[in-house]
């Protein structure tokens, strides 16, 4: 090969100008600036309805308990800290210490914004699994709000 065709293969080879990369940049930004609302959004649907499944299945677990061990068991939510404790039970993964549930520190933070039971924040179920009271839990994470229902009549937890 001669030295001539070697500079002209050379000077064929093109990269991107700086006007394609800032062409490139803009688009890439404005579909980030469209995906980022829908990803928080996304976000916010999942800590909401994780928040209150934990909510449902640690009801569920606290009527099993007191049916398993013939003996009440208390569910008592404080909403000014985002908690609720299993009166009694202890933590499974730190049986020294009592099983508490602080929403705002979980891998999907949320808060408890209303405890509507009768009566009070708590709920007892009886050795048969019979709630004391009944009524609802709601909780939030941004804009995304989930209402836990507990039936008076069977003590049984569900999402609305």
């Amino acid at each position: 090969m001669n030295r001539s065709s070697r500079k002209r293969r050379t000077s064929q080879v093109r990269g991107f100008t700086f006007a394609e990369l800032v062409i490139v940049v803009l688009v890439l930004s404005i579909m980030a600036a469209v995906a980022v609302p829908k990803y928080s959004d996304s976000m916010d649907q999942y800590r909401v309805e994780a928040a209150a499944l934990r909510i449902t299945a640690d009801l569920a677990l606290a009527r099993k308990h007191a049916q398993a061990t013939s003996a009440s068991q208390t569910v008592q939510f404080t909403v000014s800290t985002d908690k609720y404790v299993l009166v009694g039970m202890d933590d499974p993964d730190h049986s020294t210490d009592e099983y508490e549930i602080d929403l705002s520190r979980t891998g999907y933070p949320a808060e408890l914004t209303l405890v509507d039971l009768v009566g009070g924040d708590s709920v007892t179920f009886d050795q048969y699994g019979k709630p004391d009271v009944g009524g609802s839990v709601t909780v939030v994470a941004g804009d995304e709000e989930r209402t836990v229902t507990i039936d008076a009549t069977t003590g049984k937890a569900s999402v609305n």
